[in-house]
């Protein structure tokens, strides 16, 4: 190696730019040598029994599940949930409107209240 290169101080850009071209290229190649890696270990994880097994329990358990909800979606008790819920929708939908009225009502009462008490206080003034 030169002085030149030895020397940080004494750097020229040419240098420099090959400094950063091998890091670039050391750090592709540690890239490509982890994914190597991560490919390898994957694929003897997936070969292994306990991969096997849990694969099976996750299939298993996955089927029970569909089946299940199949089973309910075909059973009187999904309509009859549905039928339930568009009561409750109805019954609420009722409350909402009863208490919008009373509401109203309130507020139309209040108004008026103030507008005798407005026009108590006119009268009384001399």
């Amino acid at each position: 190696m030169s002085e030149k290169t030895k020397d940080p101080d004494n750097m020229t850009g040419k240098d420099e730019q090959d400094q950063i071209n091998d890091l670039f290229e050391k750090t592709k190649k540690f890239a490509d040598q982890a994914e190597e890696y991560a490919a390898k270990a994957s694929a003897k994880i997936k070969e292994s029994e306990a991969y096997e097994k849990l694969s099976s329990a996750l299939k298993k358990a996955s089927d029970f599940m569909d089946e299940k909800s199949e089973e309910f979606n075909k059973s009187d008790l999904a309509e009859k949930l549905d039928v339930l819920k568009d009561k409750a929708v109805k019954e609420t939908d009722k409350y909402i409107n009863k208490a919008k009225k009373a509401g109203q009502e309130m507020a139309d009462d209040i108004d008026e209240a103030i507008d005798s008490l407005k026009e108590k206080g006119r009268k009384n003034k001399p």
